[in-house]
């Protein structure tokens, strides 16, 4: 211990050890404004750092942080916001994080893999299922099993998703949910007979309405949905 500064080893409040890879977190932590170390609450400061200090950390650091016993340290290390590039190693443990929260984050962060697309995708909680149809990046299959899903606002995401192919959203214009089929209407992805198609069997008189001003219907379609008006 006689060799070991005090910038290399010391506790936080809880009585658990700080590793040394984050002993250069004191110090940024003490430029940012911070008002002490020892007497700071733990989780508070690892938040506070995040927030403050916009380097680049190093793997080790990001590891640590990314395992700390608090879920809202690990949350924020999720966070694109916060720590847009991460290496995949970290990524990929925190999809698997118990903390839904967490995986949430991960599931709309731009540079996950086709893996991780495929574990969140089949997550048993709607919220993350929701925030990977919705991702820009989603590959095209998994947003066909995802248009599939039992709950009503997961292949609302689907269909409000630019990336969603046509076929796809040929398919959800037909869907038992109206907020689904309006979804539909206002996706630049959506080609003109999938509109034409729920023009003809729309019941919803506000999707009528978006229907007859979206301004990309055919010209016979446009004309009856006039008539109708």
């Amino acid at each position: 211990m006689d060799n070991i500064t005090e910038y290399e080893i010391y506790y936080f409040n809880d009585g658990q050890a700080i590793p040394p890879t984050l002993a250069p977190l004191r110090h940024a932590w003490k430029r940012g404004g911070g008002c002490g170390w020892d007497s700071y609450d733990n989780t508070g400061m690892m938040l506070n750092i995040l927030h403050i200090n916009k380097k680049n950390y190093d793997k080790d650091i990001l590891h640590d942080l990314s395992v700390h016993w608090n879920d809202t340290v690990r949350f924020t290390v999720a966070s694109k916001k916060h720590c847009p590039k991460l290496p995949v190693s970290i990524i990929d443990n925190l999809s698997q994080d118990s903390r839904g929260a967490v995986r949430r984050e991960i599931a709309q962060r731009n540079d996950i893999s086709e893996d991780i697309f495929e574990r969140l995708s089949n997550d048993n909680m709607q919220l993350i299922r929701c925030a990977i149809a919705a991702n820009s990046n989603c590959p095209k299959h998994i947003l066909e099993k995802l248009s599939r899903d039992v709950i009503t606002a997961v292949r609302r995401s689907v269909a409000a998703n630019k990336n969603t192919s046509p076929e796809i959203l040929h398919m959800l214009i037909a869907d038992t949910s109206r907020i689904v089929r309006k979804r539909v209407i206002h996706n630049p992805s959506t080609l003109v007979e999938t509109l034409d198609k729920g023009a003809i069997t729309c019941t919803s008189r506000e999707n009528l309405n978006s229907l007859r001003n979206c301004g990309r219907l055919s010209e016979h379609t446009q004309f009856y949905l006039n008539l109708q008006s």
